[in-house]
């Protein structure tokens, strides 16, 4: 890409005025002055493709402060910054009070993505038609002064034509299977070693299944009020042991009633009692050890009722570089506008998990989601969609009280069966698996008995 200065210089060498939509400029960065995780959704957007010395400057200063970790970017970080740079300093010599320019550029902040992404693919396009402009006069230059043939001529004119355009339009980081194999059989057998691919689940029998691998989207499948929070939570809770900052995003429950979820999981205390009080003295003491651990643990929750997975992507991008994020939880796949049509419903739940899976796989962090069950049956809803794009379904659902009685204490009250699994195996159609769940301590054990098969209750 032609730097700002060059094309300036080009201008008045060559008597001509080149494309440039400053509005556009302006309104992209106001946008991101207001939100910088904006620039996370326009990475496709650089610092050379603005006409405007400022609006460069700006967008450079920004880019670099996320790059390097800073969450909080406001007017004072970038005016610093400005005012501490001689050449940024000097781009900004008409202007009289830096901070105060900043502010009311502000004004013009566009609060939507898409409207953003509009105006910074104008900003693009009015760099792209500059640059190239510019190329094909040097291009052309270069052709009338060459002694060369004809084939040499042409060599000339393809390559710095394409050359040129992958700047904009191809990702120049293409590389052949023998560039890369080398990396990935390093990856395979660092997994060979340790026996896992990718991140073991807390019910150390669900690895015979699959693992929360990088890129790759988990979905538990359970029906309304069928402790997902609390497989979650257990799930969240095995991880941030570890040492891996987790993210929950959670549609239904508020941060106070998790914790709480989560004090009663690791003390053992009845979550009744951690609402209401009326602890025994080891109860209290264990409570109080729980609330220790708890807080030292890498664990983010946040309520988010409605999912916009725009801005999720630009949160998850944001802790990745802030806080080392390697876990995603989002507790759950819901839809709450849909005007009463549920093919709305279905379609846009298809949607969501296509929009999850993305995110995964640019982020390349493994994802743990849910999604609510059909009335009376064991499917995720009417969606093709879902079970296309994630890549582990589980079926997450309590025994009747039939099965409770035929399957005995051992198996205990939960059943889970696998019925897609791009990673692994599944469940066979007369098999699933136990669990135990106390809601009165939200957690979640591992039966006696993992495995039941269809003859395991049979006196023969």
């Amino acid at each position: 890409m032609i730097k700002t200065g060059l094309v300036k210089k080009f201008e008045r060498e060559n008597h001509v005025e080149l494309p440039k939509d400053i509005d556009s400029e302006k309104m992209v960065i106001a946008s991101v002055l207001n939100n910088p995780l904006f620039m996370f959704k326009l990475e496709y957007l650089k610092r050379e493709m603005f006409y405007e010395d400022k609006h460069s400057v700006i967008y450079d200063i920004i880019d670099r402060l996320q790059k390097s970790g800073v969450e909080n970017i406001d007017n004072s970080m970038i005016a610093n910054e400005i005012e501490n740079t001689k050449a940024f300093k000097e781009r900004f010599k008409e202007i009289d009070n830096v901070r105060l320019y900043l502010n009311d550029l502000k004004a013009d902040a566009r609060i939507d993505l898409e409207g953003v992404e509009f105006f910074a693919k104008k900003v693009v396009s009015s760099a792209f038609k500059r640059d190239s402009y510019i190329k094909l006069q040097n291009i052309g230059n270069t052709v009338l002064e060459s002694k060369d043939d004809i084939n040499s001529v042409n060599e000339l004119i393809q390559t710095e034509v394409v050359k040129f355009a992958d700047e904009y339009l191809v990702d120049d980081n293409i590389k052949s299977l023998g560039e890369v194999c080398d990396d990935i059989y390093e990856r395979l057998e660092e997994n060979q070693e340790i026996g896992a691919s990718g991140l073991c689940m807390s019910f150390p029998s669900l690895s015979e299944y699959f693992y929360l691998e990088p890129g790759e989207v988990v979905c538990i499948g359970g029906r309304t009020g069928g402790y997902k929070t609390v497989f979650f939570m257990c799930e969240a809770l095995h991880k941030a042991r570890q040492g891996i900052p987790t993210v929950i995003i959670d549609t239904e429950c508020a941060t106070d009633l998790w914790v709480a979820r989560a004090l009663a999981n690791i003390s053992k205390v009845s979550i009744r009692k951690i609402k209401t009080g009326g602890m025994t003295v080891d109860e209290l003491a264990r409570y109080e050890s729980a609330k220790r651990e708890l807080k030292e643990l890498p664990i983010y929750h946040m309520y988010k009722p409605t999912l916009d997975m725009n801005e999720l992507y630009m949160l998850f991008k944001q802790m990745v570089i802030t806080k080392g994020l390697g876990f995603i939880i989002v507790d759950y796949l819901k839809v709450t506008n849909t005007r009463g049509l549920d093919s709305n419903q279905y379609d846009e739940l298809g949607n969501l998990a296509i929009e999850l899976k993305t995110i995964a796989g640019t982020l390349n962090l493994p994802v743990l989601t849910g999604g609510q069950l059909l009335p009376n049956t064991e499917r995720l809803a009417d969606s093709s969609k879902i079970e296309r794009y994630i890549s582990t379904l589980c079926v997450w659902t309590p025994k009747t009280a039939e099965e409770k009685a035929t399957d005995g204490v051992e198996q205990g009250n939960f059943r889970m069966r696998i019925t897609k699994n791009r990673n692994g195996r599944i469940t066979e159609e007369d098999c699933y698996l136990n669990f135990v769940v106390n809601g009165d301590i939200s957690s979640i054990y591992e039966a006696k008995h993992f495995e039941h098969r269809a003859d395991d209750s049979m006196p023969y």
